[in-house]
């Protein structure tokens, strides 16, 4: 039996792949729309890949795109985000992630995934370049839905077709935004709030009901107990 599911969010949370994103779907819009510097001023923090894509193409092109244009621009966004990602000189892992995830995931009583925004094929890229992507066997990911609870759904199905999960097993989501911390709580399961993504402990602690929060994953031995 499983007795603990933990599924991880990506940036901010795991690791940070800072302006990447950006440079890629920028080149990306611009090659297909004809539009340089798309994404302005746009807070990319706690959303999914495809809700900033639909806000950018409402505020630059007025409009929504077709399936076959969105299809288009995805495809040629993770053509592109490949090509950066690999030399990209600000990314970094988390303080604490490699040692964290390495412990959690050689107990036998727990299982590993992620919950994240980001697209498949992008979140599968970063995990890459960070050396982690062997921890990970399933997800949810910006691809399955525009909606963070959502997303975190799907993540837990995909563990129940995977693994002996039953209602005894604990689910724990670790999340660096307000969006992780709610969509674990819609899903019953219990929020660590990491504040390495730009939002402080007491930011959290004043807009959500985290059930820990913590400066960084730093602290190995305080976050095994958890999980005991």
């Amino acid at each position: 039996m499983t007795k603990h599911l933990v599924l991880f969010d990506i940036d901010g949370t795991l690791l940070r792949a800072r302006g990447a994103g950006r440079i890629a779907f920028e080149k990306a819009f611009q090659e297909l729309h004809g539009i340089g510097q798309a994404w302005g001023e746009l807070n990319p923090h706690g959303r999914t890949d495809r809700d900033i894509i639909e806000e950018v193409c409402r505020v630059v092109l007025d409009r929504q795109l077709s399936t076959e244009e969105s299809h288009a621009l995805e495809q040629r966004f993770v053509q592109y985000f490949d090509e950066i990602i690999w030399e990209h000189p600000n990314f970094e892992l988390m303080p604490g992630v490699e040692a964290l995830v390495s412990h959690l995931s050689s107990t036998p009583e727990i299982v590993l995934g992620i919950e994240t925004g980001n697209l498949l094929e992008t979140a599968a890229l970063k995990l890459r370049r960070g050396a982690i992507d062997h921890f990970f066997t399933f997800g949810g990911y910006g691809s399955d839905s525009r909606e963070r609870s959502e997303i975190v759904r799907i993540a837990i199905e995909r563990a129940k077709a995977l693994y002996r999960i039953t209602p005894d097993t604990q689910i724990t989501v670790f999340g660096d935004s307000v969006n992780d911390i709610t969509a674990a709580h819609d899903n019953g399961a219990r929020a660590i709030a990491v504040a390495t993504g730009g939002i402080g402990i007491e930011h959290f602690k004043e807009k959500t009901s985290a059930d820990l929060a913590l400066v960084d994953l730093s602290n190995l031995e305080d976050l095994a107990t958890f999980f005991q």
